[in-house]
């Protein structure tokens, strides 16, 4: 099974989103997450991205990911979200500052 980690060596908080899934997975000040994925050895399992929103890793090969903490336990969608976190506002206000393309619309 392919597997990376995460590790964050910050201050903050800090959110691990499981792409292309949009799960959100929030790592304490000197945690590490590991994400794990079935798929054939040979292939380029995963891609680690860090932007301005977290850090994103996208997995290429296999059709489901688990986030799973430092002590071995299941991080599900969600793990330690701040309250009142609201995703897509985040992603939301990224658009509109011009970070990322936004959508098109099916009127597009």
């Amino acid at each position: 099974m392919p597997r990376t980690s995460v590790n964050n060596e910050t201050d903050s908080l800090l959110c691990v989103w499981v792409e292309p899934w949009g799960t959100d997975h929030w790592m304490r000040p000197g945690e590490v997450f590991t994400v794990v994925t079935e798929a054939d050895a040979e292939e380029a399992s995963f891609d680690v991205v860090v932007h301005d929103q977290g850090v994103s890793v996208w997995v290429n090969a296999g059709f489901s990911a688990e986030v799973i903490d430092q002590e071995g336990r299941a991080a599900v969608c969600g793990h330690q979200r701040p309250d009142g976190f609201d995703a897509d506002s985040r992603w939301l206000t990224a658009w509109e500052k011009g970070r990322t393309e936004k959508p098109k619309t099916k009127e597009e």
